[in-house]
């Protein structure tokens, strides 16, 4: 049986573009204590509303208008002690994250810590975007046993693919609603 915070995580998964969801989640993790997260989000939301910023050429700290204001607020709210419980990732400081709207929006990481890690981020966050920066290790049956999704490995071989679209090809059949991006290039081992 689900808790009502997952159910409430998985109507912000199935509605990723509505702002409602994420609102009663606030209000959820308000009800449990978690003010900061809640705030947090209700600000990331109202930053996504409110005006475009009418000297967008000014620093942030010094333009007083509403989305500035805004945004201010947001990184006050990143780096309170208690944004550890929800901006903490499981490999530490080492990937480069941006949230929206309250989560985890896109995620900078290598291809190891993401193959390690992907289930967790995925259960936590509504994540749209990763950006891998390194190419896995090139044996490609490694690679796709690697992911659950192993029988889509055998139907994705066939025709005449880079090993690039093979490899996006992997990560969009396992994580469909996540746009990937590689490195450039081409590189036979990850460093180690």
């Amino acid at each position: 049986m689900s808790t009502d915070g997952e159910l409430l995580l998985r109507a912000i998964f199935n509605n990723p573009a509505e702002d409602t969801p994420r609102l009663v989640y606030a209000d959820w993790l308000e009800e449990q204590g978690e003010h900061d997260w809640a705030e947090f989000i209700r600000t990331e939301v109202a930053v996504e509303h409110a005006p475009e910023c009418p000297d967008y050429m000014s620093e942030l700290g010094r333009c007083p208008c509403l989305r500035c204001e805004l945004r201010r607020k947001v990184d006050r709210l990143q780096n309170c002690p208690s944004a550890v419980k929800w901006r903490r990732l499981p490999w530490g400081a080492s990937a480069r994250i941006d949230f929206r709207r309250g989560f985890l929006f896109r995620l900078q990481v290598t291809t190891a810590q993401w193959l390690a890690h992907a289930d967790a981020i995925t259960a936590a966050h509504p994540i749209e975007r990763v950006r891998l920066t390194t190419w896995p290790e090139w044996d490609f049956n490694e690679f796709g046993a690697a992911l659950k999704g192993r029988d889509r490995r055998d139907r994705l071989w066939g025709g005449d693919h880079s090993r690039r679209d093979i490899a996006l090809r992997l990560l969009a059949g396992e994580w469909p609603r996540i746009a990937f991006e590689l490195p450039p290039g081409f590189v036979t081992r990850t460093a180690r």
